[in-house]
């Protein structure tokens, strides 16, 4: 079983060990640190990639977009804007305080899309 993900007020960290079922932690939370094996990702180099692969394609404004809360957004986002800056582009941050119904719907919040009809274009998110 591979966890990718877990709300804090969940149940199930017990039931995967309970459950005695090989299971490997890639969420990233740290909810079974020393109990599971762990898949970790590199977020800094996640950013780097991010700003390599939209330079490779033309574009040269780019903009994070992130959840303020989630430590891996400021990794991605240090990554991001220090390989921007190596190229000379300019990278902004645009961060939301957490996930909300319009997120989960696949929709993008009345506020980031106000933020992001006045930027350059065109312009990678």
């Amino acid at each position: 079983m591979v966890v990718g993900s877990c709300p804090p007020e969940s149940h199930l960290p017990q039931w995967v060990l309970d459950s005695g079922v090989p299971a490997v932690d890639a969420s990233g939370q740290h909810i079974f640190e020393n109990v599971l094996p762990r898949v970790l990702t590199d977020d800094q180099a996640t950013g780097r990639l991010a700003v390599d692969y939209f330079f490779n394609r033309g574009f040269r404004h780019l903009v994070f977009y992130g959840i303020r809360k989630y430590h891996w957004a400021d990794l991605r986002w240090r990554g991001l804007e220090a390989r921007a800056r190596e190229l000379g582009l300019a990278a902004r941050r645009f961060d939301k305080q957490g996930m909300d119904i319009e997120d989960r719907e696949g929709k993008t919040p009345d506020a980031a899309a106000r933020w992001l009809r006045n930027l350059e274009k065109p312009t990678a998110i």
